[in-house]
């Protein structure tokens, strides 16, 4: 049972709507009140925002009244799913430069260590002398000058009003390409 104000705690299909509006902003980006009924739609894979009959997790009520039957609960619904991608979402660039740094290092190791073996060096030596080198090549002074950026990346976003709690997110949202966002109603 759904009326003004409730919650929607799940992905449902409506089989009663009197008038029912629901606000689907943080699912759809829609920022009026959109129209529900029972109707059954015609097509496949129809986007959220064209699926009139169906009400979503995280959503709310905002005028009149329904009944609709549960489809989905938890990470199924539709908000789970968005959580599910926001949560598979890896730190592409920190990871590839971690990679490069790695790679540069063995090849620092193989082009001192194989080649001092050839011209007749001790293997110890040369083992220790290829360890130093790749551990010399990955600079000392990258982790505080990370730390250090992402201090003052954080003042700039506060000084916005965007302060991030969980850092992910900040990186997340620093490799985004492309924001779409919606005119407001005047």
């Amino acid at each position: 049972m759904l009326k003004a104000g409730s919650a929607i705690p799940a992905d449902a299909r409506l089989i009663e709507s009197a008038s029912l509006q629901v606000t689907e902003a943080s699912l759809t980006g829609e920022a009026h009140a959109i129209d529900k009924s029972t109707k059954t739609l015609e097509g496949d894979n129809l986007p959220l925002g064209d699926r009139n009959n169906m009400v979503y997790m995280g959503t709310a009520a905002n005028y009149g009244r329904a009944v609709a039957v549960v489809v989905e609960t938890g990470m199924r619904t539709q908000l789970g799913h968005i959580a599910e991608l926001i949560q598979s979402v890896e730190d592409e660039q920190t990871a590839q430069l971690g990679r490069s740094l790695a790679f540069a290092a063995l090849g620092i190791v193989a082009i001192v260590f194989f080649p001092g073996l050839l011209m007749g060096e001790n293997i110890s030596e040369m083992f220790i002398t290829s360890i130093a080198m790749a551990v010399a090549a990955i600079p000392e002074g990258l982790p505080p000058v990370v730390t250090i950026s992402l201090a003052l990346g954080a003042q700039r976003m506060l000084r916005r009003q965007a302060l991030i709690r969980k850092l992910p997110v900040a990186e997340t949202l620093g490799s985004v390409t492309t924001i779409c966002s919606e005119k407001p109603a005047h």
